[in-house]
């Protein structure tokens, strides 16, 4: 099940700096084919999930419109803000991609002087549901703010969606607040924060 986080006013999603070189988000391939269990050696050696994390570009907008429009009755972002954080330099939007098929986006934001990103928007094709694509994206999200500097990862969850709460916990988050009457429809929503560990390396 895809899932959307965050809160439905726009405005209320901080972005004051700017982001971090482009080389710092670069496509992350690699890691998603060592994380798709299902998938073969032989096809990950031939190239056959050509599967990979990048920054959105403003050809993805429509794409990114049409998940957009699939996965939220309520909440969701106008096509004018979708394009202004595709180019925005201080906003963080990401696109999970399969052979030049957008499968899903992400978008991540930051405040200025604060070491803490805020997962604002993350979601999947509703087709491409069940394969662990979700983990993956959310994973990218998370390297991908630690590449910016963040230290923590925040977010909100409609309380009512059991999916995205497991995932969240499968994946290391905390709660550590609500807001009531949070979304469009007055959902409460569930506040939940990861602090992004720096990877060890052998020496």
């Amino acid at each position: 099940m895809a899932r959307r986080i965050g809160h439905g006013p726009e405005e209320d999603l901080a972005l004051e700096e700017d982001l971090a070189p482009e080389e710092a988000l670069a496509p992350e391939k690699e890691r998603i084919f060592s994380d798709l269990r299902h998938v073969s050696k032989q096809e990950r050696d031939a190239g056959a999930w050509a599967m990979m994390v990048r920054k959105a570009h403003p050809s993805d907008l429509d794409a990114i419109e049409r998940i957009e429009s699939k996965v939220f009755e309520g909440d969701r972002l106008s096509r004018r803000s979708l394009r202004h954080f595709v180019t925005a330099t201080t906003a963080l939007m990401l696109v999970l991609v399969f052979q030049d098929r957008v499968l899903g986006y992400s978008l991540v934001g930051f405040r200025k002087g604060s070491a803490r990103a805020r997962l604002y928007s993350i979601a999947l094709d509703p087709t491409e549901q069940g394969h662990g694509l979700g983990r993956l994206l959310l994973g990218a999200s998370e390297r991908a703010a630690k590449a910016h500097g963040a230290a923590f990862m925040r977010l909100e969850v409609r309380a009512d969606n059991a999916g995205a709460i497991a995932l969240y916990r499968q994946n290391g988050y905390r709660i550590f607040g609500r807001y009531e009457q949070y979304y469009e429809d007055g959902g409460e929503a569930i506040r939940f924060e990861k602090a992004l560990a720096t990877e060890s390396h052998p020496s």
